[in-house]
């Protein structure tokens, strides 16, 4: 890849995260969302303690940045189905850490 094509997957990147950010805020304020924080602020705050919502949206923008730019560096052809077998297998793998509750 060349460093335009890199540049390309991080405009990307940093796109889809405004569009998601704006769809999981809507959720959350409108309380359709069954999460009672945005998951990336939860992750930071699992990382680093307690910690503010910026610091979860900068987790958010580098998380999803980082997996546009190998998305875009492994496949050729950007097609929606690819995109979608990669956010899937993501997130099953994402699910299979989460801690199971004792009860």
């Amino acid at each position: 890849m060349t460093a335009k094509d890199y540049a390309k997957a991080v405009g990307i990147g940093i796109a889809t995260v405004v569009i998601l950010s704006v769809v999981a805020i809507v959720g959350l304020k409108t309380g359709i969302s069954p999460l009672p924080k945005p998951l990336a602020l939860a992750f930071a705050q699992r990382l680093l303690g307690d910690v503010t919502l910026p610091v979860g949206l900068l987790f958010h923008v580098a998380y999803l940045t980082l997996w546009t730019v190998v998305f875009v560096a492994m496949f050729k052809s950007h097609t929606f189905g690819k995109a979608l077998a990669l956010g899937l297998a993501l997130w099953v793998s994402r699910d299979g850490t989460r801690r199971k509750s004792p009860c």
